[in-house]
């Protein structure tokens, strides 16, 4: 059973390179060890070759984005030929084109006998990327079936014993109350603006290590 976490960072060695990672983790799992470094990379490659991963082999983990992380984890549990995969918020800190391309790969693992379980807030993931759904309210179980049988709405109902209804509203924008321009997070980023009118509540999130703290 592999375990691939929220904070991503615990399961990897930050100052090493992503091959490097993957080498340790055949030589605690498998007990291989190679004394050359090369033959250690052609060992890995030939096993993850079945899985297109297109894993960053030579870069630092520290440098590696949150996405790229994620699938160096996945990368670690397929060496050692885990059968079950729980993944614990995983789309969190993702964009769109990167939660897509996550969960073609979970199909593609379903595909080869994968059992996977994942721990999910957006519903709207719930409902398009998965097959079996259980919901959980006060600790118990309220509903286990098959995601496509509740909408959106019975789902939310679910989890908290009530009816709800979306209806969008759109604000009417008030003047600016403070503006922030040019704010510099990293010497290779772009900068960012910020700004924040009357009568208005900004929220900024994000995984740890994404520069909340510094802006």
């Amino acid at each position: 059973i592999a375990y691939v976490p929220q904070e991503v960072d615990e399961g990897l060695v930050q100052g090493l390179t992503v091959i490097e990672n993957l080498i340790i983790a055949i030589n605690r799992e498998n007990k291989k060890f190679y004394f050359s470094k090369k033959k250690s990379v052609e060992f890995v490659q030939n096993r993850l070759s079945k899985w297109n991963l297109n894993l960053p082999y030579y870069k630092q983990v520290s440098d590696c984005s949150i996405y790229e992380k994620q699938f160096i984890l996945i990368a670690k549990a397929l060496l050692n030929d885990a059968a079950y995969f729980l993944f614990d918020e995983p789309t969190s800190s993702l964009g769109n084109t990167e939660k897509e391309q996550f969960f073609s790969f979970l199909h593609d693992l379903k595909k080869m006998g994968k059992g996977i379980v994942v721990i999910l807030h957006s519903i709207d993931e719930l409902v398009k990327f998965t097959d079996e759904l259980t919901v959980l309210r006060s600790g118990e179980i309220v509903y286990q079936g098959s995601s496509s049988k509740l909408t959106m709405e019975e789902i939310i109902g679910q989890m908290s014993s009530g009816k709800f209804s979306f209806k969008k509203t759109i604000k009417e924008r008030n003047e600016p109350a403070f503006q922030f321009r040019n704010i510099r997070l990293g010497e290779t980023k772009p900068s960012i603006n910020i700004e924040i009118n009357k009568n208005e509540v900004i929220a900024i999130y994000g995984a740890n290590g994404n520069k909340k703290t510094s802006v």
